[in-house]
């Protein structure tokens, strides 16, 4: 089940970096089995708080951002962390 949940990620964030995504994807209850990981941040995987980051404590950037955002790296609130 884990396999398929990262399966279902992986792809859904390379949609969204062809820009296939469809809002009508439901991201973060595909993603929500990933150990370790905050279902906030789908493409990318980012531990949830604590302890609090910001974006230059992180090696990647402009990654989609789904419902709450616990870190903040989505102050504009456009679906994009760290752009």
């Amino acid at each position: 089940m884990r396999r398929l949940l990262l399966i279902a990620a992986v792809l859904a964030g390379a949609a969204w970096q062809l820009g296939w995504w469809s809002p009508h994807l439901d991201v973060p209850s595909m993603v929500t089995e990933r150990t370790g990981c905050a279902s906030s941040y789908p493409t990318v995987c980012i531990s949830p708080p604590p302890p609090h980051l910001s974006c230059s404590d992180l090696s990647v950037g402009a990654f989609k951002v789904f419902g709450d955002d616990p870190h903040g790296f989505d102050p504009d609130r456009n679906g994009i962390g760290c752009d």
